[in-house]
């Protein structure tokens, strides 16, 4: 620690210093081993030395797009003082608003991540799992929330037999269980679909804000008769989609919950990190 002391006598060292300059212009001078938050200038005109602190930049960081849009509210009239306007940055790594642009020094942000049902599904694409995994997987990150209805009843039907009347079909690029084998194994009424609907957040810091849905995305879905297993695959394009209207409906909410910030959609802050 820096005793009271050795600051009285470093003070005093600076200050004969500074007496002996013959510069007639406020200086900067430096206290050895003093405070780093303290900025120490000689006026010689006036004949004084005065000690004030330096105000580091503020940062903030919000937890839900509800939490940023109410710190937001609070610090826009209290922090930015002739600072220039408040412009807020949305994009997929996180949102980040500057508390003044011509200063840019003290900002809000929040971090992007993805929740596990959107980031399953983006890993696992293609992957095979089998059935009471993908059963498992469909009720807890999906709260079984698929399209068609009965597809949950129908995948948890499905009952492997040893024997070799399993076949498969290339028909539209996947592998699948032929119909008829499927209901034969399965022992159940109508076919099996091609694809399914899922629909989720893309990420946690919007799942519970009001005027942010869950998106619906397309998946398909193939049957793997010699594994006994099933995969997952997003549809081309409905990823990205899903991502890029949750982020339209969070710049939504910001603006229309802080009005007269500028909220500019698709640009990165440069200090911000990728979602995991």
């Amino acid at each position: 620690m820096y005793a009271r002391s050795d600051m009285a006598e470093s003070l005093k060292l600076v200050a004969e210093m500074a007496k002996a300059s013959v510069s007639k212009k406020p200086e900067v001078v430096s206290v050895p081993g003093g405070p780093s938050d303290r900025l120490h200038v000689w006026y010689p005109d006036e004949k004084k030395f005065v000690e004030s602190f330096i105000s580091r930049p503020r940062v903030y960081e919000a937890a839900s797009v509800a939490g940023f849009v109410s710190a937001l509210n609070y610090l826009k009239d209290r922090v930015v003082k002739d600072a220039g306007p408040v412009a807020v940055f949305v994009g997929s790594i996180g949102v980040t608003a500057m508390l003044g642009e011509e200063t840019r020094r003290e900002r809000l942000t929040m971090k992007l991540t993805n929740t596990m049902a959107y980031a399953g599904l983006r890993n696992s694409a293609g992957q095979e799992a089998t059935q009471q995994h993908l059963l498992r997987s469909l009720r807890v990150l999906f709260r079984s929330d698929v399209s068609p209805a009965g597809f949950m009843g129908k995948l948890a039907q499905i009952k492997w037999t040893n024997s070799d009347t399993g076949t498969s079909d290339a028909g539209s690029g996947r592998q699948s269980l032929q119909q008829s084998v499927l209901r034969e194994l399965a022992g159940i009424d109508g076919s099996f679909p091609d694809q399914i609907t899922l629909r989720c957040n893309v990420f946690v810091q919007s799942m519970a804000c009001k005027g942010v849905p869950m998106w619906a995305m397309q998946v398909a879905i193939d049957v793997n008769p010699e594994t006994k297993k099933f995969s997952l695959t997003p549809i081309e394009g409905e990823l990205q989609s899903a991502e890029d209207s949750e982020l339209a409906a969070i710049a939504k909410v910001i603006r229309e919950g802080v009005p007269g910030v500028e909220v500019i959609e698709g640009a990165e802050w440069a200090g911000a990190q990728l979602p995991t």
